[in-house]
């Protein structure tokens, strides 16, 4: 505490204290907590989240990992009106993201970690500005951002990256008039699946779509719930009561 309240006294840049104690040392955040002005953030939440915020052991929590998983623990801490920060050491389009993520976080309202201008190299055509300490969320397609195809092939070739999953292109003639394979690096690198934009394009998938939409268009309109497989968010009730699914509705003979 002596080290915390010459903080609080004299050294007014500091704005937050991350991690002051074991994370598994419910007691002492608590007490701490009651005892400083200075905001406390637990580095992840250990407890899964919802133990951390019921036991009130940080008042700010830093996210990140998978997009699920910060997208979930972000909305608890939003419900419980809890700040986060989000944490994404990537480069340009890892801060795209994650922009992306904290402008829908109702109590994303502090600052964010991102390592984007501390790399030498990246496979993006433009970096995200920093402006006054902050930065606009990309508004672009996708991410918001191109990527340089040679930079990246030349970062997958070195194993600078592990690789790279893509399915648009921008120099790369995918669709060219050739009757040749494509010869770019990016597409010859071994750690590199690329698929044409269409890969979700089929007959069986196109017929699939049209019979599901018009299936549960019928079933709605004659009073009954959509097939059990056609319906995605399960828990939400439909604002007129429905009658279960009847497979004989649409039964072939």
């Amino acid at each position: 505490m002596p080290i915390i309240k010459e903080l609080e006294k004299n050294h007014p840049i500091v704005g937050y204290i991350e991690d002051p104690l074991d994370k598994k040392d419910i007691d002492g955040w608590q007490r701490l907590r009651q005892q400083t002005d200075l905001p406390l953030i637990m580095h992840g939440t250990p407890l899964g989240g919802i133990q951390e915020i019921i036991y009130g052991l940080a008042d700010m929590y830093m996210i990140g990992g998978s997009l699920e998983d910060t997208m979930a623990a972000g909305w608890a801490c939003g419900k419980a009106n809890i700040q986060v920060l989000l944490q994404f050491e990537g480069g340009t389009l890892g801060k795209a993201m994650a922009m992306h993520m904290a402008s829908v976080l109702p109590t994303h309202t502090a600052h964010s970690i991102n390592l984007d201008d501390q790399y030498a190299e990246d496979y993006t055509t433009a970096t995200i500005p920093v402006v006054d300490g902050a930065s606009p969320v990309p508004n672009g397609p996708g991410l918001g951002f191109e990527v340089d195809e040679d930079a990246l092939a030349e970062l997958l070739h070195s194993g600078h990256l592990g690789g790279a999953g893509l399915d648009t292109f921008g120099v790369i003639e995918i669709f060219g008039e050739s009757e040749f394979a494509p010869t770019h690096p990016l597409v010859m690198a071994d750690n590199v699946i690329a698929t044409p934009h269409v890969s979700a394009l089929s007959v069986d998938s196109s017929r699939d779509v049209a019979v599901g939409s018009v299936e549960n268009l019928v079933s709605v309109l004659s009073g009954q719930l959509p097939r059990p497989d056609h319906v995605v968010n399960r828990g939400v009730v439909p604002r007129s009561p429905l009658k279960p699914y009847d497979p004989n509705l649409f039964d072939k003979d």
